[in-house]
């Protein structure tokens, strides 16, 4: 009888345990996928198309002129409008 008492509080020990180390792999690779999305938020630099000194995060806007700001490299340049516009 003692033997079996002693490994029941074992086999719960072990179920706490495993739900700890459940819960705690859960939280890092929430926190991990947390982490590389503002990465991805910090490198994705937005400009605004007319005062390119002005830049942001998506959503953001321009204080100059109001306009939205585009992904830095979307925007187009003066001398591809100009081909595009003498055709």
């Amino acid at each position: 009888m003692f033997v079996h008492k002693k490994l029941k509080i074992n086999m719960k020990k072990i179920a706490v345990l495993a739900l700890f180390i459940a819960f705690a792999a859960a939280s890092c690779s929430t926190e991990s996928k947390t982490e590389e999305a503002k990465e991805e938020q910090l490198a994705e630099v937005y400009a605004c198309p007319m005062h390119p000194e002005i830049t942001g995060i998506k959503g953001d806007t321009c204080s100059i002129c109001h306009m939205d700001l585009t992904l830095k490299g979307e925007e187009m340049h003066g001398d591809h409008m100009d081909s595009t516009m003498s055709h």
